[in-house]
């Protein structure tokens, strides 16, 4: 609902599509004083790596009904096999009363959503998703995994919310994640981010200091003291809240893979650099707004070594 971009590679015509609001400012509009919150979901596309843009131009299927008007949400896009005589299906993320996804079934040239078919399943919120990559232990038939903050799901708990997809139109309900530890992520307006590693996923989200129940104290120490869960602040501690990456190898399980940035974060996504022939990332960016800058981490699979931009 705040005009953020969101990105699809057509790996067959090699076009480039952002989906992107063109105007006013949905959600926003009664911070800015807006007289109305009517958004339109827009277009551009791009043929050479993005150095020449067409003009923005409107969706086909775009007279969505809702408080805020039909937008894109604030992630990458998907591309992914239809298994329909080498079809590629392109998913572009929906918010605000679309479909999760925002589809074309012919390389762009047209799209469409719930705003004509109501079977779809409506959008989360805010989210991240990706391809279950082989190893990883998806429900039965599921071939993609979304993720959507806590609260922001429609699921219960002070967790991130997980669900599944065999065609990225039709989605499970989302569901509370278990956390190793009661490790509390995804608080507040924090958007996690989530990508496809062999054999597992690996999810970016907001860390607290204190585990889920355990109250933080002035000298960032968690818990009473002398009681088992009393823990003083270690040197690698977030400040009250920070940022993390999990991993998990059902999407419903997590675990702490990494700490990264001892600041808290807003949005982030995860996307693939390099790839296996499976479509699992080798080497993946983590993209996120941390404090007063935008950082960007490249890691390595199986390395513990990352780079920040």
């Amino acid at each position: 609902c705040q005009s953020q971009a969101a990105p699809v590679i057509d790996p067959v015509t090699k076009t480039l599509f952002v989906g992107f609001t063109a105007n006013l400012p949905g959600c926003q509009a009664p911070a800015l004083r807006a007289k109305s919150y009517k958004t339109t979901p827009m277009l551009v596309n791009s043929t050479d790596d993005g150095l020449h843009w067409s003009k923005p131009y409107a969706l086909e299927h775009n007279d969505v009904k809702s408080a805020f008007g039909p937008s894109f949400g604030p992630t990458k896009g998907l591309a992914v096999e239809t298994g329909d005589r080498g079809g590629v299906r392109l998913l572009l993320p929906g918010e605000n009363g679309w479909s999760a996804a925002v589809f074309s079934d012919d390389n762009g040239a047209t799209w469409k959503s719930n705003a004509l078919n109501r079977s779809y399943t409506l959008s989360p919120g805010e989210m991240d998703w990706t391809i279950c990559s082989n190893g990883t232990r998806c429900p039965p038939g599921m071939k993609f995994i979304m993720v959507s903050r806590a609260n922001g799901g429609g699921c219960r708990g002070h967790t991130m919310c997980a669900q599944f997809s065999a065609d990225g139109l039709v989605w499970s309900a989302p569901a509370a994640t278990v956390n190793a530890g009661q490790l509390l992520v995804g608080q507040g307006h924090a958007k996690p981010g989530i990508v496809a590693v062999p054999g597992a996923f690996i999810s970016s989200q907001t860390l607290e200091l204190c585990p889920t129940g355990v109250k933080m104290n002035p000298d960032q120490s968690c818990g009473t003291p002398g009681t088992p869960s009393y823990r003083q602040r270690q040197p690698d501690d977030v400040l009250g809240s920070g940022m993390c990456l999990m991993i998990s190898i059902d999407g419903v399980h997590w675990s702490l893979f990494k700490k990264t940035w001892p600041i808290g974060g807003m949005y982030t996504t995860a996307a693939g650099l390099t790839f296996d022939e499976a479509g699992a990332a080798l080497t993946y960016g983590i993209v996120f707004a941390a404090g007063r800058c935008v950082a960007l981490n490249i890691f390595l699979v199986n390395s513990p070594v990352y780079h920040t931009i």
